[in-house]
């Protein structure tokens, strides 16, 4: 399941609560969401666009092994079952760039 630029639209016990059905749902969870706080309220008067709450690695590190990947103004982590196969990909290849060509081979049947 992949969670980008949503986290943050919940206060931080509903977000919880959302990962860990989805960790329970999907197995396999890709998060991203702003290392700092970004003020946003709602857009074209949709309330659902409003930053609720800011996360830091303590807080998805609370759901299981997490494993990061280097951004200067995101958490993009990954949570999951399949923990120890995507770090062993993640220490082979040299990330960002090369990021997408990780996720193919890891979710490869």
């Amino acid at each position: 399941i992949l969670l980008i630029d949503v986290i943050e639209h919940f206060e931080k016990e509903e977000g919880m609560d959302f990962l860990q059905l989805a960790l329970k749902k999907g197995r396999n969870l890709i998060i991203s969401t702003p290392k700092k706080p970004t003020p946003q309220g709602s857009v074209y008067d949709n309330p659902f666009e409003e930053h609720k709450s800011v996360w830091h690695l303590r807080d998805f590190q609370q759901l299981g092994k997490v494993i990061t990947l280097p951004h200067r103004h995101a958490w993009i982590c990954y949570l999951g079952d399949q923990h120890p196969r995507v770090l062993k990909k993640v220490r082979r290849y040299s990330l960002p760039l090369r990021f997408q060509y990780l996720l193919q081979k890891v979710f490869r049947k």
